[in-house]
């Protein structure tokens, strides 16, 4: 009987761990999707890098290098319309990010 109890609440912690990660990645990207819409790479930048190693612990890399080439090319970017772009692309990126971690049908399959 002890067993079973210990399985229930090591099933719990992992369903607690899980739903603290999932509403953590709303809150980390949402404002930084709101930012880079707006036009505001700096902010949008600041975010990222401020929570990128928390969220490298639970991400998928690929998206997040891919990221991280974004933001190099757009600090390097002078032509307004192309770093627009650049915003637009990230801000796709990011919630496609947070995304990725919402409790939805087709995550969980």
């Amino acid at each position: 009987m002890k067993r079973l109890w210990v399985g229930i609440i090591l099933l719990l912690i992992l369903l607690t761990g899980t739903l603290a990660v999932t509403g953590a990645m709303n809150r980390i990207y949402a404002p930084m999707v709101e930012a880079l819409e707006a036009g505001d790479l700096e902010a949008a930048e600041e975010r990222y890098g401020r929570w990128r190693d928390l969220t490298a612990a639970f991400a998928d890399h690929g998206p997040m290098e891919e990221m991280d080439a974004l933001f190099a090319r757009a600090e390097i970017c002078e032509d307004a319309q192309e770093r627009k772009a650049l915003c637009a692309e990230l801000a796709q990126r990011a919630r496609a990010m947070s995304n990725a971690h919402s409790p939805t049908w087709w995550n969980l399959l």
